[in-house]
């Protein structure tokens, strides 16, 4: 299996790379090409991969929407909501999810954010969006 690459960035086969690497093994490159951005890229390449539940896609979401933004654009412009969207959409996710993650990114403690980046129980992230409220 290759290593996909992009603008100098391994973007699917980090593990590979390096085990090439230590058994003395040439990795095979392929370079990645297409009209989509390098976040789009990296979440074709991996995201099916993973085994998360809708919590922590929205959570993924609410950071793509981040990176999809110009740098220094606030969370209420139409640019964001734009970005907010097009990531929901991206991850097969809600935009009213992608919404209460930013919060829990922005605004939930320590605890919170832990809980929902690990996915927690479902009754544990059916709270996230009343607990992030108690906490601002």
């Amino acid at each position: 299996m290759p290593v996909f690459h992009a603008e100098g960035r391994i973007l699917d086969g980090r593990n590979r790379y390096r085990a090439c690497l230590e058994a003395g093994i040439e990795p095979r490159f392929v370079q990645q090409t297409g009209e989509a951005s390098l976040p789009e890229l990296v979440l074709s390449r991996n995201l099916h991969r993973r085994h998360l539940n809708e919590s922590q896609r929205a959570l993924v979401a609410a950071r793509l929407a981040r990176l999809l933004t110009a740098s220094g654009a606030n969370l209420l412009t139409t640019e964001f909501q734009r970005s907010r969207d097009q990531a929901a959409a991206m991850i097969h996710v809600s935009t009213r999810l992608v919404i209460h993650a930013t919060k829990v990114i922005k605004d939930g403690c320590d605890d919170l954010r832990a809980v929902a980046a690990t996915g927690g129980s479902g009754h544990q992230n059916r709270d996230l969006p009343r607990t992030v409220h108690k906490h601002s």
